[in-house]
């Protein structure tokens, strides 16, 4: 029942084309068994495990996430009491070396005072 080729039957071998349609022959896909309605219960529930579980990991791992951005917030606000601390006592030293400063200013103009007076004193007694 061997036919030889013709340009006729080339036209209609469907076999290169892009949505080929398998012949009946070698080529058909066997359909599948339908799945017993036990299977199907089976499959079900074994999703739904696994979507349980699934979720319980996700919430895991958003509840973990949770704690470590309250463990960064609390580290975060112990650093920022620290360094206004700092702040602080750097502020305090700066008032105190400024109140240094002012007296030894005041100390200063006070001995250059004592000199210039007696100064004076000692160009009144040589007159």
């Amino acid at each position: 029942q061997m036919v030889a080729p013709s340009s006729h039957s080339q036209q209609h071998d469907r076999t290169n084309h892009p949505r080929a349609v398998p012949a009946i022959g070698p080529n058909i896909v066997p359909t599948p068994r339908p799945r017993s309605k036990r299977k199907r219960k089976q499959d079900a529930i074994d999703l739904f495990n696994k979507r349980v579980a699934e979720d319980t990991e996700n919430a895991k791992q958003a509840s973990n996430a949770q704690m470590e951005a309250y463990r960064a917030q609390s580290e975060a606000a112990q650093l920022m009491k620290e360094a206004a601390l700092k702040l602080t006592e750097a502020q305090e030293a700066f008032i105190e070396a400024s109140r240094m400063s002012f007296r030894a200013s005041a100390l200063k103009a006070e001995y250059y005072q004592l000199k210039i007076d007696k100064l004076k004193q000692s160009a009144n007694e040589s007159q």
